[in-house]
């Protein structure tokens, strides 16, 4: 068998392309037939030869000008300069308490790869950053990893995959186009943790959502529902979720957990849509003078830095956050190179057992009027870790 019968046939136009603009046939600076007219010319259809060109565009014989057409490069030499792109459409709101645990792991990871890959890796906030990006240098911009957290992410995404280039979704993409995903398993996180509530002898297990419109919280709610109906338990929620606005999750859990507490028959445990959900509940929880494990049982998700330092360290489950962006940018690596059959990619998460969670008490929780707050954080051996 040939290499032309082995390769895929936009390789072949490729190699073609590439022979002609080496031999001067395509002399720099010339403007290229119109793709329509190079796939006729070659006898392949017309998607072959875009994904054919595009690989020269991003090689960097190529030069695509807009409304203008495609053209060999001026020096005709490829650029070394390889950018690849994490885009994080809700920067601005990432910026809290919370994002600073979630979102450098995810950065460190994408970054230390797509450089190891030998790509220059950049970190942009939205679709204006990556519009003056691929209007200044359209031909170094070699793919594009796209952090979905709200809901309004997802019509980022789908604009980010009209641009052409290798695309993929951190998080699960909610949408109607087929578009690739790096995203961690809830479902597996969640039903680790009802089934631990359940081997405790919990059946009245409670879980805070959180704010709307967040991504993560919005998928560990529907896992939460069918974890509960595998196990053959009702799930509990409370009367109303934190505000959109909440900026603080650790202050607003006493307006959504007190209520759930004195209830005729209250929970027993209480999942937390993330760690800094569950922080605020167990500060909560400990200024009603509720014990933690033995009164009630909390799970957190997540486990962020300040999990194992908790009174009691925080049961919760462990994100592999620094992977997502370590796998987000071989994926698109893989692409370009074409060994990337997979759209979807789901990292497995772990349960990670500490303090918060015991059997069931004999006698429902009840929340008592007079406050008896326990200090939390910080510990000193948190602050003595923090300092390192």
């Amino acid at each position: 068998m040939s290499p032309s019968q082995r390769s895929p046939k936009y390789r072949v136009v490729e190699s073609a392309l590439r022979a002609r603009i080496a031999a001067g046939t395509l002399p720099q600076g010339a403007k290229l037939p119109s793709e329509h007219a190079l796939a006729e010319e070659f006898g392949v259809a017309y998607g072959t030869m875009r994904q054919a060109v595009s690989g020269l565009v991003r090689e960097g014989l190529l030069l695509r000008v807009q409304g203008s057409g495609t053209f060999v490069r001026p020096d005709g030499t490829a650029q070394t300069t390889r950018t690849m792109a994490l885009i994080v459409p809700s920067l601005p709101g990432l910026w809290n308490v919370a994002g600073f645990y979630y979102l450098p792991p995810i950065v460190q990871g994408f970054c230390l790869e797509a450089t190891r890959l030998g790509y220059e890796p950049t970190v942009l906030g939205g679709i204006a950053d990556v519009s003056r990006l691929t209007r200044n240098s359209p031909e170094s911009l070699y793919g594009i990893a796209c952090l979905l957290t709200h809901k309004e992410d997802n019509a980022i995404a789908e604009k980010l995959s009209d641009l052409g280039l290798p695309l993929v979704c951190i998080n699960a993409y909610h949408g109607r186009r087929a578009l690739a995903s790096v995203a961690a398993d809830q479902k597996q996180g969640m039903e680790a943790v009802v089934a631990l509530l359940a081997r405790h002898g919990h059946r009245r297990i409670a879980f805070l959502p959180g704010t709307a419109g967040n991504l993560g919280p919005l998928e560990r709610l529907a896992a939460f529902r069918a974890a509960m109906k595998r196990h053959g338990l009702e799930p509990l929620f409370p009367a109303r979720r934190l505000p959109d606005e909440a900026q603080t999750q650790t202050a607003e859990a006493s307006v959504i957990v007190q209520p759930l507490l004195t209830r005729s028959q209250p929970p027993t445990a209480i999942v937390a849509a993330g760690d800094m959900l569950a922080l605020g509940t167990l500060q909560a929880l400990q200024q009603m003078a509720l014990r933690v494990p033995e009164d009630i049982s909390l799970v957190g998700f997540g486990d962020y830095h300040f999990a194992p330092f908790l009174h009691p360290p925080l049961t919760t489950v462990r994100l592999p956050l620094m992977q997502l962006g370590t796998e987000a940018a071989i994926y698109l690596d893989r692409r370009l190179s074409d060994h990337e059959k997979r759209r979807h990619v789901l990292l497995p998460v772990e349960l990670i057992e500490r303090g918060t969670v015991g059997p069931a008490p004999a006698r429902a929780p009840s929340a008592p009027q007079a406050p008896a707050p326990t200090p939390i954080l910080p510990s000193p051996r948190f602050l003595k870790q923090s300092r390192s």
